[in-house]
């Protein structure tokens, strides 16, 4: 009779231990494997219990090195069957935006969550976790320009004016407003338009706006750009069309939207008349020429004539030396020009001129990226190591982005000098690692 009590209370125990324990798991997928820079991927995050869940999730902060990332976690509710067995899930997702090349890793999440147990209804914490994700980023195709590379769904773009160009004179300054919107991308990732030079004057331009127009669904953004012209010649001029050029990644194909040419007359200034009366009293000054004159003039003047014709020889070979020498400066000038622009320099120049937050930070991991010097770390984290001030300065800017809680104030110009320090001392740390004797070995001679 012991020996059957034994054996009962080992299976009740077996039992209420079954009973007691928790079936609840967390998967992470991706829409896609392999996407180009800056196409969008998004992450879909879903937690499973083989009862309900008694408390929200809790989620950790996620970033993702190369990438940027938006968040969407207000969950959704199912029904789900794995392997025939019924759960409850709650969905949550990302959408994620690399910004360079090569393997991506999306990093596995910590999950917390309550939940009871089968045949319990006492939620119990639990810690779930999901896999990390590859994903392979290609870079963008060699035909497009990578300059104004844009990867979108959809895009559009539209210009207004401040006054009717129908009715303008030489001094007047026309304003011209472009705004280019985008379903799928980022506002930052949103260049600005390409705008020729105009023959009638100079135009200026202010610094752009960038508006966040994400839904529940996906992320959208628009940029809007202000030119303004000045029109310091009279006369029928063209002001030329502007064309967008996006990559939509879903068809796989490149759309295109424009701006039409504008032709426009510019009227002359009255307030300027006496610009044109001063010439005409100029002329009128001009002496008289004589009849003498004339008939001496009306003589054929054979030296004169070679003279001329020598000196446009002579005046052409050296206008020929001269272009063939404007050519090759030319191109020392663009390979230079095209060597620095993918320089550190370039980039670091760049990034001092950045004043939105958004931007800012888009181009601090494009400078990271191009720099050639083995003691800078291309991470936000290895270079500010040691300075935790820029650290939680890098930090903040990073939330900022990433994150829907209320934004902290960043002092961008306190952040550009402390970057500008803390690269003066990696520059310092190079110098003297070069400038170090290297290490002599001697020989333990055995005999």
């Amino acid at each position: 009779m012991v020996k059957i009590g034994i054996i009962i209370g080992l299976l009740w125990v077996c039992f209420v231990g079954k009973a007691q324990s928790i079936d609840a798991f967390a998967q992470a997928k991706s829409n896609r494997s392999s996407v180009l820079v800056e196409q969008p991927i998004k992450v879909t995050v879903t937690v499973f219990t083989a009862t309900w869940f008694t408390q929200p999730l809790q989620i950790e902060n996620l970033q993702v090195e190369g990438a940027f990332v938006q968040s969407f976690k207000q969950t959704q509710s199912a029904i789900k069957y794995v392997a025939k067995k019924k759960y409850a899930a709650l969905e949550f997702y990302y959408i994620v935006f690399p910004y360079r090349d090569g393997e991506l890793e999306f990093p596995a999440l910590n999950i917390i969550t309550e939940t009871p147990a089968e045949g319990d209804f006492k939620g119990k914490r639990v810690t779930l976790n999901t896999k990390a994700l590859k994903i392979n980023v290609k870079p963008i195709p060699k035909d497009a320009d990578e300059e104004h590379w844009l990867v979108a769904s959809n895009a559009r773009i539209s210009g207004k004016w401040n006054q009717n160009i129908n009715s303008i004179q030489v001094g007047d300054v026309l304003k011209r407003t472009i705004t280019i919107s985008a379903n799928g991308t980022l506002p930052s990732f949103i260049d600005e338009p390409q705008i020729d030079d105009v023959p009638f004057g100079n135009i200026y331009t202010s610094e752009p706006k960038y508006l966040d127009d994400r839904d529940n669904k996906s992320v959208n953004g628009r940029r809007i750009d202000t030119y303004s012209y000045l029109l310091e010649k009279e006369g029928e001029f063209t002001i030329p069309e502007v064309e967008l050029t996006w990559y939509n990644p879903y068809v796989g194909k490149f759309y295109k939207r424009k701006l039409s040419e504008v032709k426009i007359n510019i009227a002359e200034n009255a307030d300027m008349a006496s610009l044109v009366s001063l010439r005409d009293s100029l002329n009128a000054l001009n002496p008289i020429v004589s009849n003498e004159t004339l008939a001496s003039e009306e003589e054929p003047n054979y030296k004169y004539w070679i003279l001329r014709g020598i000196y446009l020889v002579i005046g052409l070979v050296v206008l020929s030396i001269l272009i063939l020498i404007s050519k090759n400066i030319l191109r020392s000038i663009k390979r230079r020009r095209a060597s620095f622009k993918n320089s550190e320099a370039f980039w670091f120049k760049k990034l001092m001129k950045q004043a939105n937050e958004k931007a800012f930070l888009k181009v601090i991991y494009q400078w990271l990226d191009h720099s050639d010097r083995k003691n800078m770390d291309n991470t936000l984290k290895g270079f500010s190591r040691g300075n935790e001030t820029l650290n939680k300065s890098l930090s903040k800017l990073k939330k900022n982005a990433y994150s829907e809680v209320m934004s902290q104030e960043v002092n961008i110009s306190k952040l550009k000098s402390d970057i500008r320090t803390q690269r003066n001392n990696h520059i310092k740390d190079g110098e003297q690692n070069l400038n170090k004797p290297p290490y002599l070995s001697t020989e333990i001679n055995p005999n």
